[in-house]
């Protein structure tokens, strides 16, 4: 839903900055094509590196980030 938010929101301010929505939208899906494959090719490469322990290293970063999300939310 957060998605389909963002998306209409962005296509409200494509309309009120007067953007030609097709040559922002050639541009937006350009560049993350690119870079999804830059990363796909670096998480390849650090599986590889770090074999076994990448999906413990993986984790660890989402148990970081959702400690970061929850301290932020108790702060206010």
């Amino acid at each position: 839903m957060a998605t389909s938010i963002d998306a209409f929101l962005v296509g409200l301010t494509f309309a009120a900055l007067n953007i030609e929505a097709f040559s922002a939208l050639l541009i937006i899906a350009l560049i993350t094509f690119g870079l999804s494959l830059v990363f796909v090719y670096l998480g390849k490469r650090f599986g590889e590196i770090l074999k076994n322990k990448a999906v413990l290293f993986g984790g660890l970063i989402l148990i970081g980030i959702r400690i970061k999300i929850l301290i932020k939310g108790l702060m206010g």
